[in-house]
């Protein structure tokens, strides 16, 4: 005969091992659910990377495509200030030559008149 004490052990030991077993496996699950989900979001992670660096890439050569016409840009307003100086200083020589010639007329003209005058002044006198 078994005593009754022993048999409850028995089951109770038996009902431990069985809940044992079930969390077990339960966990276990729950451990391959996370494997999954790790395993897929790394994927998503490589995925994101190689896009964001082809991104990056393509960026990249833009910058550097907008660089150049900066430059190109820059270079042409360079140009376009010096050719415009030039053109500057020579409207004012042209300016200066005017002026120069100017002075002379007046001189000749004040000349022209004061001979003029003097022409006038003899006439008078002998008429």
């Amino acid at each position: 005969d078994m005593d009754v004490t022993v048999l409850a052990f028995a089951q109770w030991v038996s009902e431990l091992k069985s809940r044992q077993n079930h969390v077990q496996n339960q966990l276990r699950s729950e451990m391959s659910m996370i494997r999954q989900s790790t395993s897929a979001n790394q994927t998503d992670l490589s995925d994101f990377r190689r896009h964001g660096a082809a991104i990056q890439q393509q960026m990249q050569g833009e910058i550097n495509d907008i660089r150049e016409q900066l430059s190109g840009v820059f270079m042409e307003i360079t140009s376009a200030v010096r050719n415009n100086s030039s053109a500057d200083q020579e409207i004012k020589l042209k300016i200066q030559a005017l002026n120069e010639q100017a002075v002379r007329n007046e001189t000749a003209f004040a000349q022209l008149a004061d001979a003029a005058d003097q022409s006038q002044s003899r006439l008078r006198s002998a008429v």
